[in-house]
């Protein structure tokens, strides 16, 4: 029976439609029916009700576009008419337009290109048969034995196709961050309609506008001679190896790295368009990228690049590697996509690329001479900075941020940073429960910066005593979002086996349970965590709820969660006693005053084997 899915009409004159409550079908078509009231009937108070009954798999609509086959493209033709036509275009940068629509133009002779604008996720070759075959049955009689049957061998073979792809996703993918892809995935195997994008009144071109307004310097200053000079000049250096040009071998090891089946740039050409080059067409794109490596090199007019190039002269004292970023930085252009439009081309003439792999050292190296305040300790991760300081008292911490903050500005200045007081919060850590009300009156450019009780660094939510109270909430929110997943797993829809949605588990859950613990597991607070990830091994087990839980872990093959806690503790901490890039590298620890203040530095023993023993060791125990 199939629940009424709309409440009664109601008529102009008040009186209420009619509209049954139930609909009787079988228990074997009950999941596929669908239920539906039409329009009234005209001068009526009754509306027309089909029931509709779909098939086992529905597919999935797209919008037409038209695609390249590649699996059916006759690379020949056209790796040939590609070598035919490359002769009349000139190697040179001006002429990389004409060559991708070269290369565009061959592939639509060459490529098939369609639309299929219906598909089922997951469905592969041997599914596609048993489809036809039920498709066939269902059209004959949708209600036979065997319609019936051919309907629960596809559903179990699709279901096996996607547990496949899904194991490839877990074992491919690091979800320790977000889940996003996780439930993407899911939606897209499972054919659920995703949510419809929700209205905004802001538009691709005042982003793109807000982001070049952001690049721009506050002051307007002009550099002078000698900074030119010494930014720019060409000091004798011996050869370097980043001025000669490329090799053949080396194009063709860059060609060897493109993935196939990535989508395109913006130029619209495919990573197999180019490499199903000829050895004409490869010497042309050779020769067009020396040349443009060369011609690159040309007017660079922007003052905090002139900084960057300064310092990493200063930092490397190699020209040419001054001349290789120059030329990376100069002529950089972007454009904003929001709501499927796209914003006008715009010109960034400061700052670094965004998503770029250079661009976080770049940064490193140009904040890497910020000043350290007196009396205060820095922790730097890219571009976000904390600044802490100790003192006995409110009034006595005070004058000094305020004076780290006033250096900090001169620097930001000096170097055309933008500061953002609006984003810089306060907070204070003490274990004086009458002064917990009490805040910090800290001004920095004449803005009074926000007292944040639970301030947020790197994804670690602080709190002023550091019992990580309210970061273990949160952490134990986001394991219940992603046990969900698993739940949607473990229907009947998909039934996944064991193997699987242990390593699932482990991937979404355990990974993001596990975060920054070495932080926090001596925290009186973890018990909020181990209930979620309780609830997580009895989705992978089956286990009901009054099952002990030192069974779910050894039923699940997975150690508890305070023995996995202890050895990334252990392993944090003969990082920091052994590796020299660790921030607490040769730090001495004060010593302890209270008992239940249970540091890192005081309670955590070395790891003295390799983790995987360490941690059978400790559960067998």
């Amino acid at each position: 029976m199939t629940p009424n899915c709309q409440n009664p009409s109601i008529a102009p004159d008040g009186k209420q439609g009619y509209n049954p409550d139930l609909v009787c079908v079988s228990s074997e078509l009950a999941s596929r029916a669908v239920k539906e009231v039409l329009d009234p009937i005209p001068h009526s108070q009754h509306r027309p009700i089909t029931i509709t009954i779909r098939s086992v798999l529905q597919a999935t609509t797209v919008p037409f576009r038209r695609r390249f086959n590649l699996r059916k493209a006759d690379w020949l033709l056209y790796q040939q008419e590609i070598e035919d036509s490359i002769p009349s275009i000139p190697p040179h940068p001006n002429s990389y337009t004409t060559f991708t629509d070269l290369l565009k133009r061959s592939a639509r002779r060459h490529i098939p290109r369609g639309c299929q604008t219906e598909y089922i996720p997951g469905l592969s070759e041997t599914s596609s048969d048993l489809l036809q075959a039920y498709h066939t049955a269902y059209h004959e009689d949708p209600f036979s034995s065997t319609t019936t049957e051919l309907g629960e061998i596809l559903l179990n073979k699709v279901g096996e196709d996607r547990r496949q792809v899904w194991k490839e996703l877990i074992e491919n993918t690091n979800m320790t961050n977000n889940s996003r892809k996780a439930w993407a995935t899911i939606r897209r195997l499972g054919a659920d309609h995703t949510t419809p994008p929700t209205l905004t009144t802001v538009t691709a071109n005042s982003v793109a506008a807000q982001l070049v307004l952001n690049g721009r310097s506050q002051t307007r200053r002009r550099p002078t001679g000698e900074y030119r000079r010494t930014a720019v000049s060409d000091h004798p250096q011996p050869a370097s190896a980043l001025t000669k040009p490329f090799d053949p071998e080396e194009l063709e090891a860059a060609l060897c790295l493109l993935k196939p089946g990535k989508a395109a740039g913006i130029d619209d050409v495919l990573a197999e368009m180019i490499q199903h080059l000829g050895p004409k067409a490869k010497s042309w794109l050779l020769e067009m990228l020396n040349s443009s490596f060369i011609d690159l090199t040309a007017a660079y007019d922007t003052v905090q690049h002139r900084a960057m190039i300064r310092k990493l002269l200063d930092m490397t004292g190699d020209l040419d590697l001054c001349q290789v970023i120059k030329s990376l930085l100069n002529n950089r252009r972007f454009f904003v996509q929001l709501n499927d439009k796209k914003s006008k081309w715009k010109a960034q003439k400061n700052g670094l690329p965004q998503g770029s792999v250079l661009a976080p050292l770049l940064f490193n190296i140009y904040t890497n001479d910020q000043p350290l305040p007196p009396q205060c300790r820095r922790f730097i991760y890219a571009d976000d900075l904390c600044i802490t300081t100790q003192q006995e008292s409110f009034h006595k911490i005070e004058p000094v941020l305020e004076s780290a903050l006033q250096e900090m500005s001169t620097y930001y200045n000096n170097n055309h940073l933008k500061p953002n007081p609006s984003k810089t919060q306060l907070c204070s850590f003490h274990l004086k429960n009458r002064d917990a009300g009490k805040e910090l009156n800290i001004s920095w450019d004449g803005h009074k910066l926000l007292n944040h009780p639970h301030p947020v660094y790197l994804g670690v939510t602080l709190d002023r005593t550091l019992s990580f109270k309210t970061h273990l909430q949160n952490t134990k929110a986001k394991v219940n979002t992603r046990n969900n997943i698993l739940r949607k797993l473990v229907n009947s829809k998909w039934g996944a086996d064991p193997p699987t949605i242990r390593a699932t588990a482990l991937a979404l859950c355990f990974s993001t349970a596990e975060y920054a613990c070495s932080s926090w597991s001596r925290s009186h607070h973890t018990k909020l965590v181990d209930t979620a990830l309780n609830d997580t091994c009895r989705i992978i087990t089956g286990c009901i709820k009054t099952t002990p839980v030192p069974c779910l872990y050894a039923l699940a093959g997975i150690a508890p969660p305070h023995t996995r806690r202890s050895i990334v503790a252990r392993d944090e901490r003969r990082a920091q006693e052994s590796d020299m890039r660790h921030p607490l590298y040769g730090h001495t620890a004060p010593p302890s005053r209270l008992k239940s203040r249970a540091s890192f530095l005081h309670t955590v023993p070395l790891l003295q084997s390799t983790k995987e023993t360490a941690r059978t060791n400790i559960w067998r125990v």
